[in-house]
């Protein structure tokens, strides 16, 4: 697993979990809206890439923007295998297995946590009525 990942509980604007992957000089970053361990769908959205800083940094964010405080941290393997989907292996105290981050067919980006269900390979990329 060739790079790092952390998983932030960010406080501001409102209590949720920043997931942040290493992408050369900066970090892939999504906010998911609920703790990724419970093995449901949850709804994510993109965020503008972080500096590397935050794969080890607790504490307040500048600009009053609440603190953070490492939830888990580990290794990860990152695949785009289409467009509007990514997939990582992951290998973390906390986290262990395979996730997926998803565009849905009604644009809402969702993560699918290790050990929840993903949506048939059917459904994926069908035409919504």
């Amino acid at each position: 697993m060739n790079r790092r990942f952390t998983i932030l509980i960010h406080d501001f604007p409102f209590l949720h979990w920043d997931l942040l992957v290493e992408d050369g000089e900066t970090l892939r970053t999504w906010r998911l809206h609920e703790e990724p361990d419970q093995s449901l769908k949850i709804v994510c959205e993109p965020l503008p890439d972080h500096r590397l800083i935050y794969l080890d940094y607790e504490g307040p964010v500048s600009r009053d923007r609440g603190n953070v405080q490492q939830w888990t941290t580990g290794r990860c393997e990152l695949s785009v295998p289409a467009e509007g989907r990514i997939e990582l292996e992951l290998s973390s105290p906390r986290l262990t297995g395979k996730m997926s981050i998803r565009q849905e067919n009604d644009g809402r980006w969702c993560c699918y946590p290790p050990g929840a269900e993903l949506p048939p390979a059917s459904a994926e990329g069908a035409a919504s009525d």
